[in-house]
């Protein structure tokens, strides 16, 4: 899995922190998964990572208080 966040354009005092990026498995409450990130870029960072089950996973992705969400299904 490869996953890219990048902060809103307007967000200058976030382009040199690290985000915190955490999966947690939906189900079987499987969680604590934060694999490290790679910066690509200022202000882009990317994680590859290989789960370890299939089914209904969430990853948060964000800086201090300010998170994404997002749900997705592995096969």
């Amino acid at each position: 899995m490869d996953i890219q966040f990048m902060p809103d354009a307007d967000a200058v005092e976030t382009v040199g922190m690290r985000p915190d990026v955490n999966f947690a498995m939906v189900e079987m409450h499987m969680d604590g998964l934060t694999p490290p990130l790679e910066l690509v870029e200022a202000g882009v960072w990317r994680v590859n990572l290989k789960l370890p089950m299939a089914g209904l996973w969430i990853v948060n992705v964000g800086f201090g208080e300010e998170f994404a969400e997002v749900q997705f299904d592995a096969p």
